[in-house]
């Protein structure tokens, strides 16, 4: 393996991990609490967002239909 292919390697490798960090809203409230508070309460808000992203993962993938088909739950999710 040479230099070059080495260097191409490595250069998807970054191109990968910069596409699969999109700035969002959490990583938005992330950095502003931050500078502010530390990175303790910005870790938090991180977990914070991910708890709701598997749960939300979950829903998915255990039926939401399921769900919805039930009266008491349409009226909150305005169905």
């Amino acid at each position: 393996m040479g230099v070059n292919a080495l260097l191409l390697i490595v250069t998807f490798i970054v191109f990968g991990f910069v596409v699969a960090l999109p700035v969002g809203p959490v990583t938005i409230e992330m950095i502003r609490v931050s500078m502010r508070s530390g990175f303790l309460s910005a870790w938090m808000i991180g977990i914070g967002g991910m708890v709701i992203d598997v749960g939300m993962i979950l829903l998915i993938y255990f039926g939401l239909s399921t769900v919805f088909e039930l009266e008491r739950s349409r009226l909150p999710c305005g169905l």
